[in-house]
Protein backbone atom coordinates (compact mmCIF):
# COMPACT_ATOMS: atom_id res chain seq x y z
CA UNK A 1 0.00 0.00 0.00
CA UNK A 2 2.67 2.53 0.52
CA UNK A 3 4.07 1.49 -2.86
CA UNK A 4 0.92 2.88 -4.57
CA UNK A 5 1.30 6.00 -1.73
CA UNK A 6 4.56 6.74 -2.98
CA UNK A 7 3.63 7.08 -6.47
CA UNK A 8 0.97 9.12 -6.03
CA UNK A 9 2.67 11.55 -4.08
CA UNK A 10 5.47 11.85 -6.78
CA UNK A 11 3.43 12.66 -9.25
CA UNK A 12 2.40 9.42 -10.91
CA UNK A 13 -0.77 9.89 -12.72
CA UNK A 14 -1.64 5.76 -12.15
CA UNK A 15 -1.51 3.81 -9.43
CA UNK A 16 0.73 0.76 -9.79
CA UNK A 17 -0.49 -2.65 -8.30
CA UNK A 18 1.90 -3.52 -4.78
CA UNK A 19 3.44 -7.09 -5.48
CA UNK A 20 2.56 -9.88 -3.82
CA UNK A 21 5.93 -9.26 -1.34
CA UNK A 22 4.41 -6.15 -0.77
CA UNK A 23 0.96 -7.26 0.86
CA UNK A 24 2.86 -9.96 2.74
CA UNK A 25 5.77 -10.67 4.54
CA UNK A 26 8.47 -13.26 4.40
CA UNK A 27 6.75 -14.14 7.86
CA UNK A 28 3.66 -14.47 6.58
CA UNK A 29 4.29 -16.15 3.36
CA UNK A 30 6.64 -18.75 5.02
CA UNK A 31 3.35 -19.26 7.43
CA UNK A 32 1.15 -19.67 4.28
CA UNK A 33 3.79 -22.19 2.51
CA UNK A 34 3.76 -24.27 6.07
CA UNK A 35 -0.16 -24.22 5.60
CA UNK A 36 -0.45 -25.51 2.67
CA UNK A 37 1.99 -27.81 2.83
CA UNK A 38 0.37 -29.18 6.12
CA UNK A 39 -2.72 -29.68 4.43
CA UNK A 40 -1.32 -31.58 1.83
CA UNK A 41 0.04 -33.89 3.75
CA UNK A 42 -2.89 -34.16 6.69
CA UNK A 43 -4.82 -34.86 3.27
CA UNK A 44 -2.59 -37.19 2.18
CA UNK A 45 -2.32 -39.14 5.67
CA UNK A 46 -5.96 -39.50 5.65
CA UNK A 47 -6.62 -40.86 2.52
CA UNK A 48 -3.77 -43.32 2.41
CA UNK A 49 -4.88 -44.27 5.96
CA UNK A 50 -8.58 -44.80 5.27
CA UNK A 51 -7.60 -46.98 1.71
CA UNK A 52 -4.87 -48.95 3.17
CA UNK A 53 -7.19 -50.11 5.81
CA UNK A 54 -9.98 -50.63 4.09
CA UNK A 55 -7.95 -52.97 2.00
CA UNK A 56 -6.29 -54.92 4.48
CA UNK A 57 -10.18 -55.29 6.48
CA UNK A 58 -11.59 -56.02 2.69
CA UNK A 59 -9.20 -58.79 2.58
CA UNK A 60 -9.58 -60.11 6.26
CA UNK A 61 -13.40 -59.88 5.72
CA UNK A 62 -13.27 -61.40 2.46
CA UNK A 63 -10.49 -63.52 1.69
CA UNK A 64 -9.69 -67.52 2.40
CA UNK A 65 -8.81 -67.79 6.29
CA UNK A 66 -6.26 -70.69 6.76
CA UNK A 67 -4.32 -71.54 9.73
CA UNK A 68 -0.37 -70.46 8.65
CA UNK A 69 2.75 -71.49 10.24
CA UNK A 70 5.31 -69.10 10.92
CA UNK A 71 8.34 -70.44 9.58
CA UNK A 72 11.04 -67.07 9.86
CA UNK A 73 10.39 -63.90 11.46
CA UNK A 74 11.55 -60.84 9.23
CA UNK A 75 13.56 -57.70 10.77
CA UNK A 76 12.07 -53.66 10.55
CA UNK A 77 12.34 -53.28 6.61
CA UNK A 78 11.69 -49.34 6.20
CA UNK A 79 10.01 -49.66 9.13
CA UNK A 80 7.61 -52.89 8.92
CA UNK A 81 8.26 -56.25 10.23
CA UNK A 82 7.02 -59.23 8.62
CA UNK A 83 6.57 -62.93 9.41
CA UNK A 84 7.35 -65.29 6.93
CA UNK A 85 4.37 -67.78 6.98
CA UNK A 86 3.54 -71.40 4.95
CA UNK A 87 -0.42 -72.28 4.20
CA UNK A 88 -1.36 -75.39 1.69
CA UNK A 89 -3.79 -73.78 -0.69
CA UNK A 90 -6.73 -75.85 -1.39
CA UNK A 91 -5.24 -77.50 -4.58
CA UNK A 92 -2.74 -78.92 -2.00
CA UNK A 93 0.19 -76.48 -2.87
CA UNK A 94 2.30 -74.84 -0.03
CA UNK A 95 2.62 -71.75 0.13
CA UNK A 96 4.74 -69.03 1.59
CA UNK A 97 4.30 -65.43 1.85
CA UNK A 98 5.12 -62.22 4.04
CA UNK A 99 2.71 -61.18 6.71
CA UNK A 100 3.31 -57.38 7.80
CA UNK A 101 3.06 -57.25 11.48
CA UNK A 102 3.52 -54.62 13.73
CA UNK A 103 5.10 -56.67 16.76
CA UNK A 104 7.68 -58.91 15.86
CA UNK A 105 8.54 -60.60 19.08
CA UNK A 106 5.02 -61.42 19.42
CA UNK A 107 5.50 -64.31 16.90
CA UNK A 108 7.62 -67.49 17.20
CA UNK A 109 8.89 -70.28 14.22
CA UNK A 110 6.42 -72.37 14.28
CA UNK A 111 3.25 -70.54 16.01
CA UNK A 112 0.45 -71.25 14.11
CA UNK A 113 -1.39 -67.82 13.11
CA UNK A 114 -4.62 -67.51 11.27
CA UNK A 115 -4.66 -65.63 8.07
CA UNK A 116 -6.54 -64.44 5.03
CA UNK A 117 -5.36 -64.79 1.68
CA UNK A 118 -6.78 -63.57 -1.83
CA UNK A 119 -7.42 -66.57 -3.67
CA UNK A 120 -6.79 -64.86 -7.42
CA UNK A 121 -3.55 -64.01 -5.77
CA UNK A 122 -2.56 -66.75 -3.01
CA UNK A 123 0.61 -64.41 -2.36
CA UNK A 124 -1.56 -61.55 -1.20
CA UNK A 125 -1.95 -62.33 2.52
CA UNK A 126 -3.21 -60.31 6.28
CA UNK A 127 -3.61 -61.54 9.45
CA UNK A 128 -7.20 -62.25 10.46
CA UNK A 129 -6.87 -60.80 13.34
CA UNK A 130 -4.57 -57.27 14.25
CA UNK A 131 -4.48 -53.35 13.20
CA UNK A 132 -2.51 -52.78 9.85
CA UNK A 133 1.00 -52.43 9.99
CA UNK A 134 1.55 -49.93 7.63
CA UNK A 135 -0.69 -47.85 9.01
CA UNK A 136 2.20 -45.71 11.14
CA UNK A 137 3.92 -44.17 8.53
CA UNK A 138 0.25 -42.73 7.17
CA UNK A 139 -0.21 -41.88 11.22
CA UNK A 140 3.25 -40.22 10.88
CA UNK A 141 2.05 -38.24 7.72
CA UNK A 142 -1.34 -36.91 9.09
CA UNK A 143 -0.29 -36.13 12.43
CA UNK A 144 2.76 -33.89 10.75
CA UNK A 145 0.72 -31.84 8.48
CA UNK A 146 -1.60 -31.79 11.46
CA UNK A 147 1.46 -30.15 13.62
CA UNK A 148 2.12 -27.69 10.20
CA UNK A 149 -0.82 -26.75 10.25
CA UNK A 150 -1.32 -25.80 14.18
CA UNK A 151 1.70 -24.12 13.74
CA UNK A 152 0.91 -22.14 10.92
CA UNK A 153 -2.51 -21.17 13.06
CA UNK A 154 -0.40 -19.86 15.95
CA UNK A 155 2.07 -18.26 13.64
CA UNK A 156 -0.99 -16.56 12.26
CA UNK A 157 -2.55 -15.89 15.14
CA UNK A 158 0.22 -14.32 16.65
CA UNK A 159 1.17 -11.76 13.94
CA UNK A 160 -3.06 -10.81 14.22
CA UNK A 161 -2.37 -10.20 17.74
CA UNK A 162 0.91 -8.08 17.26
CA UNK A 163 -0.89 -5.90 14.75
CA UNK A 164 -3.88 -5.61 16.70
CA UNK A 165 -0.87 -4.17 19.22
CA UNK A 166 0.75 -1.58 17.62
CA UNK A 167 -0.70 2.00 18.68
CA UNK A 168 -2.42 3.79 15.45
CA UNK A 169 0.12 5.64 13.96
CA UNK A 170 -0.91 8.44 11.28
Amino acid sequence: MAAVEQDLADGGLEARQPSAGEFLSRGARSSYAQLVIGLVLFVVGVVTLSQAQGSADALARNGVHVTAIVTDNLPSFHGSEGILVSYPTPSGVETSVTVWVNDLASYRIGQPVEISYDPTDPARAVLTKGDSPNASIYLFIFFLGLTLILAALYSFLARWRRRRALPASA
